[in-house]
């Protein structure tokens, strides 16, 4: 339940979670990132070596980008 940011991608890109799970975003780069939802569920700025947590409680798509750097996105399935 872990998402790492490195090298200006999400890594995995897309994870399938069942509702009630907390996902993780960790960030293993040099650069700060932005784990921004597409929906405004969440938007935090994530600094070189600390993290990010929801918890998703709701089945859904939701998909997610960094602000600083466009293309980089994912998406969190939830069953």
């Amino acid at each position: 339940n872990e998402v790492w940011l490195g090298g200006i991608e999400f890594n995995p890109g897309m994870i399938a979670v069942p509702a009630g799970t907390t996902v993780t975003w960790i960030n293993k780069d040099s650069e700060v990132h932005t784990i921004t939802s597409i929906d405004g569920l969440f938007n935090a700025s994530v600094l070189p070596t600390t993290s990010f947590s929801y918890n998703f409680t709701e089945p859904g798509t939701f998909s997610y980008y960094c602000e600083p750097h466009g293309g980089m996105a994912g998406t969190v399935i939830v069953r």
